[in-house]
């Protein structure tokens, strides 16, 4: 009586395959979307989707206000990167170790040849959670945002909270008054 039901609860779980399945594949290109207010947006694409440690991770920002007809590109504006690692949000301590000795570095976000386009390079040096935020302005308005960059680590710890705002068209939440 007992091999019966032990064949029939081992029967019925999942094999390791499905859980596997479960995970997505890791993306070539990962792009997030940021509302700036006052009308402006930034698009962000991330190449790779997950980047190595060590390897050189290319970041290009689309900079854009909100037209009639759809997202106006704006040339522009002055921005710079600073690439900080986020020890907070990493749960694992020997990644955490790896983090801690890493000293946060800048980066000058450059024009790119496409309207509205700007872009930087970085290589970041061991695997983990990095912040990257990003302050500059464009005709005195200030443009200011962040995202992560998690190298060596997939699915990324914001994956569906990212997923979740793109299908819903915002790029944040908003505030609820009270």
């Amino acid at each position: 009586m007992t091999a019966w039901i032990l064949s029939s609860l081992l029967a019925a779980a999942p094999p390791a395959a499905d859980a596997a399945a479960a995970v997505p594949a890791k993306p070539p290109v990962r792009l997030l979307n940021r509302d700036l207010g006052g009308g402006l947006s930034a698009s962000v694409r991330i190449q790779p989707g997950v980047p190595e440690a060590g390897q050189v991770a290319r970041v290009i920002i689309e900079v854009a206000k909100k037209g009639p007809a759809g997202p106006v590109p704006l040339n522009g504006a002055t921005m710079t990167a600073r690439i900080a690692p986020n020890t907070k949000g990493t749960k694992d301590r020997k990644l955490r170790r790896k983090l801690s000795r890493v000293k946060p570095f800048g980066r000058q976000v450059q024009a790119l040849k496409d309207r509205g386009s700007y872009g930087f390079h970085a290589t970041l040096p061991t695997a983990g959670s990095y912040k990257v935020a990003i302050e500059g302005e464009y005709k005195g308005t200030p443009v200011s945002f962040e995202f992560g960059l998690y190298p060596n680590l997939w699915p990324a710890p914001d994956l569906q909270a990212e997923e979740a705002l793109m299908k819903s068209g915002r790029s944040r939440r908003p505030l609820r008054r009270r």
